[in-house]
């Protein structure tokens, strides 16, 4: 059970939600279809799951493809964007019941993948949101990819939502007593 929420950088959107579905399982499905599990392993992103424990190639080595395909198709329907659930797995209704104080970071308006209107719909939603302006500028989503892509983390900038989810918090706190 939660006393409150934060949220940032909530997927949305047709594009942000199925442009996830392709990024987290896409390039595997394609890799299954055309080579099998030894065209998967092959993969760049599964590189660290190996690294970490060797075995694990072996546990992907003996799957068969096809139930591995229909097991990452079945993950991606979960990215589906539904008109009756802004966030995919939550119908809007049951989010209009959450009646915990949430914290909502508004998402910049150049981040296709965290739509800005995805951010004020959430917070329209929640019956207790208070939706607030980020610590950084409206290309966060975007210059992060940059820095990413020149081996910088993608979330190395979150620290700075620390004072204002410590602000919010205390004031929270102080409400309740």
């Amino acid at each position: 059970m939660a006393r409150a929420l934060a949220l940032w950088w909530i997927s949305g959107g047709p594009y942000g939600l199925l442009s996830l579905a392709t990024h987290y399982c896409g390039e595997s499905v394609a890799a299954a279809w055309r080579g099998g599990m030894t065209a998967v392993v092959d993969l760049p992103e599964w590189g660290e799951v190996l690294e970490r424990n060797p075995a694990n190639r072996a546990r992907f080595l003996t799957q068969d493809p096809a139930t591995f395909i229909a097991t990452l198709e079945q993950w991606m329907l979960a990215y589906c964007p539904r008109p009756d659930a802004l966030v995919p797995g939550v119908d809007d209704d049951e989010v209009r019941t959450l009646e915990v104080p949430a914290l909502v970071f508004r998402s910049g308006a150049s981040d296709p993948h965290h739509t800005r209107a995805t951010s004020e719909h959430l917070a329209a939603l929640l019956p207790r949101a208070q939706l607030v302006e980020p610590p950084w500028g409206d290309g966060e989503w975007n210059e992060r990819m940059v820095a990413a892509a020149a081996g910088e983390g993608l979330f190395a900038r979150w620290p700075l939502l620390a004072p204002q989810l410590a602000a919010w918090s205390a004031a929270l706190l102080s409400t309740e007593r």
